[in-house]
C-alpha cells in the first residue's frame, strides 16, 4: 500500500499538470491533529478548478491515481453559497487507497473566503497543498472542532430517553415470538437511533464537550471509560436466544447509567418512573421467553 506522502506526492504532480486545476486541499481526519487515523484512513481532497464541468463530465482523470474497484458518484447544492453546485468521487483502489475527491469552482472558495465562519467540512481540518493564484489567502483558519459533541437542551434530552423506552419494548416481543430478524432490526434501530445519541452526550459531558467521537462511534474505545466500553461490547451478539435477551439488558443498564449521569451533570430530570414501568413490563416478556424452551431450541 502507498504511503501518505506518496499519495499525496502523485496528487500534487497530477494537479501541478492540469492548467485548469487552480489548487488542492486536504480535509478531514487526515488534516485534523484531533483525529485518530490509519493506513486505511480516507483522503479527503478538494481539486478547485476553473472548468468545473470537463472534470464533473469526464471521470477518466481518477484513474491516474490507480486501478479503481468500485466508486460512489454524488452532487451537492451550497445553498448558503448561492446554489453553487459541486460534485464527489469517491474512490476505492485496488492497493487499498481510498480517495474523496471533490469538485469545486473557483467561485466557491471565494464565497467561502467572504464568511465569517468555516462550513464544517473545512472547519474540522484542512491543508493547502496547492495554490496556485493565492486563491486561500483569505480562508479562516480551521477550529477542528466542527463535529464536536454539544450538549442537548432538556427537550431533546427527554425526547430520546422516551423515544428509546418506547421501542425498546418490541425486542422482547419479538424475542419471544421467535422473529430473531425483526428482533436485531429493533436492536440496531435503538441502537442508532437513540443509545447511540445520550452515548455521545455522555462523551462530550466527560469530555468538557470538546470531542468528536467520530461517525456512530467510530472512536468510542478511545474516549468511553475501559469498563463501559467493555460493558458496551456485549450488548452485541449473535442468534441464541439466552444472549440476545442478556444484551438487550446490557444496552438498558447502558443507557439508564448514560442518562441518570446526563442529567445529573446538566440538571435536568431522568423520567425514572418510565424507566421503572418499562422495565417492570420487559422483565416479564423475558421470563416468558426463558420458559419457552420448545421457542429457545429454534434460536
Amino acid at each position: 500500500m502507498r504511503t501518505e506522502m506518496e499519495v499525496i506526492k502523485e496528487i500534487l504532480e497530477w494537479a501541478k499538470r492540469q492548467e485548469k486545476v487552480r489548487a488542492v486541499l486536504l480535509t478531514g481526519s487526515r488534516a485534523n491533529p484531533g483525529a485518530f487515523t490509519d493506513i486505511l484512513s480516507d483522503y479527503d481532497v478538494i481539486f478547485v478548478v476553473n472548468d468545473l464541468p470537463e472534470y464533473a463530465g469526464d471521470d477518466s482523470w481518477v484513474s491516474k491515481f490507480g486501478e479503481v474497484i468500485t466508486f460512489f458518484k454524488d452532487e451537492f447544492i451550497w445553498k448558503e453559497h448561492g446554489g453553487v453546485k459541486t460534485y464527489t468521487r469517491l474512490m476505492q483502489y485496488s492497493d487499498g487507497i481510498r480517495i474523496d475527491f471533490s469538485l469545486w469552482p473557483i467561485e466557491l472558495l471565494e464565497l467561502i473566503s467572504e464568511t465569517k465562519t468555516l462550513p464544517d467540512s473545512l472547519d474540522i481540518g484542512y491543508k493547502v497543498l496547492l495554490d496556485k493564484d493565492r486563491l486561500t489567502k483569505e480562508l479562516k483558519p480551521p477550529t477542528h472542532r466542527a463535529y464536536d459533541i454539544s450538549p442537548p437542551t432538556e427537550a431533546e434530552f427527554l425526547t430520546q430517553v422516551r423515544e428509546f423506552w418506547w421501542d425498546i419494548t418490541y425486542v422482547p416481543k419479538a424475542l419471544w415470538r421467535d422473529e430473531l430478524f425483526f428482533a436485531k432490526y429493533m436492536m440496531e434501530h435503538i441502537r442508532f437511533g437513540f443509545f447511540e445519541k445520550v452515548l455521545n452526550w455522555y462523551i462530550g459531558m466527560r469530555h468538557n464537550w470538546s470531542v468528536n467521537p467520530g461517525k456512530h462511534g467510530r472512536w468510542y474505545k478511545h474516549y468511553l471509560e475501559p469498563e463501559l466500553y467493555e460493558r458496551l461490547e456485549k450488548t452485541f451478539f449473535g442468534s441464541e436466544l439466552k444472549e440476545n435477551l442478556d444484551a438487550m439488558f446490557q444496552l438498558i443498564e447502558l443507557f439508564r447509567y448514560f442518562g441518570i449521569e446526563l442529567a445529573k451533570s446538566l440538571g435536568y430530570n431522568y423520567p425514572m418512573h418510565l424507566d421503572e414501568k418499562v422495565s417492570k413490563y420487559i422483565t416479564a416478556i423475558e421470563k416468558l421467553s426463558r420458559n419457552a424452551k420448545e421457542r429457545s431450541a429454534g434460536f
